[in-house]
């Protein structure tokens, strides 16, 4: 069974699989449920989150390619195809590079701040 909602990011699933097959995934999402959820959950709408149990949600977007993407479906197969697409990808070096490169930037960020506040200080 097949069903697809697209809110927003692919005309179909198989242009996001396409795009998640060439594009690198922006790992700043790992945080937000690594892509991938299964019984997404709706806290601003309880109807929302029982009329979505059992369905998976994907979000996030690309690192080098803007393309926010959010879709909902019901399709364990599809889901373990997902997944594994998902993986490959962060498995790439592009993938790790990304995420090397928000890291080294997160840390630079977190030094000036720390400089601002003992200039302050000072």
């Amino acid at each position: 069974m097949r069903i697809v909602r697209i809110n927003y990011g692919a005309e179909n699933i198989d242009d996001f699989i396409y795009k998640l097959k060439k594009y690198t995934l922006d790992p700043r999402f790992e945080q937000y449920g690594n892509f991938m959820v299964k019984n997404p959950k709706f806290p601003k709408n309880p109807q929302m989150t029982e009329e979505y149990k059992g369905w998976y949600s994907l979000f996030g977007n690309f690192y080098d390619y803007s393309n926010a993407f959010s879709i909902l479906f019901f399709d364990d197969t599809l889901a373990r195809k997902i997944r594994r697409l998902i993986r490959k990808n962060q498995n790439s070096e592009a993938y790790i590079k990304a995420k090397n490169e928000i890291l080294e930037s997160e840390k630079k960020l977190e030094e000036a701040r720390i400089k601002k506040l003992n200039d302050i200080i000072n």
